[in-house]
C-alpha cells in the first residue's frame, strides 16, 4: 500500500501553531508545503512544514484576524521569502515566533503566549505585587509599618516582598510597551 499524504489544510499567508507542550512555536505558510519561521537563535528559516512540525500537534490559527486586518497572501509570502536566511534580535519576551510570524501577517509584532504567560506570573505572585506595588508607592513604608507593630521578620518580609513586587510589576511593564518601528 502506498503511503498517504499528510494533510495541513494551509493555505499561503495562514499562520502555524504548534504545540511544543510548554510552550508553542510558530511559522507562516508559504506554499508547496513550506513554511518561513523564527528559530531561537534569531536566523530566518524556510523548511518543509513536516520538518517543523514533527510529530507535534498543529494547526492554522491566524490568531488576530478580528483585531487587525492582515496582509495579502502575496505580500506575506513576498515578505516571508525576503527574509529568508536574516539573523535578527531574537527575544523570548520582545520578539519570539510568534511575534514574527503576527508581523508578517499583520504588520504588528505580538505574542499573546508571552502576554498569558505574564498575567499566570503575576495571578501567581500576586500577593507579593499587592504588597510590592504599595512598597514602591511608599517607599520603605509599608515594612517600617510592619516593623512598628511587629517584629523584625515582618518588616522584612514586608520588604522583601516589596522588592519581589517592584521587580515583577517592572518585567510586565516592559513587556506589555508596545514594540516602537
Amino acid at each position: 500500500m502506498a503511503p498517504t499524504a499528510r494533510k495541513h489544510g494551509a493555505k499561503p499567508g495562514d499562520l502555524i501553531e504548534i504545540s511544543r507542550g510548554a510552550y508553542q512555536h510558530w511559522a507562516v505558510y508559504i506554499g508547496n508545503d513550506e513554511v518561513v519561521h523564527l528559530t531561537i537563535d534569531g536566523l530566518v528559516k524556510c523548511d518543509n512544514i513536516w520538518k517543523v512540525v514533527l510529530n507535534d500537534k498543529f494547526k492554522v490559527n491566524n490568531l488576530l484576524d478580528n483585531e487587525y486586518h492582515p496582509h495579502t497572501p502575496d505580500v506575506i509570502v513576498k515578505e516571508a521569502k525576503e527574509r529568508v536566511g536574516k539573523k535578527v534580535r531574537y527575544s523570548l519576551t520582545d520578539y519570539n515566533c510568534e511575534h514574527f510570524a503576527a508581523e508578517l501577517r499583520y504588520g504588528k509584532p505580538e505574542s499573546r503566549q508571552v502576554r498569558i504567560t505574564i498575567f499566570k506570573v503575576l495571578r501567581y505572585v500576586g500577593t507579593c505585587g499587592v504588597i510590592g506595588t504599595l512598597g514602591a508607592f511608599g517607599g520603605v513604608g509599608a515594612a517600617a509599618v510592619a516593623g512598628a507593630i511587629g517584629t523584625a521578620s515582618t518588616a522584612g518580609a514586608f520588604g522583601v516582598a516589596a522588592s519581589a513586587g517592584v521587580a515583577v510589576a517592572s518585567a510586565a511593564s516592559a513587556l506589555f510597551k508596545r514594540r516602537k518601528r
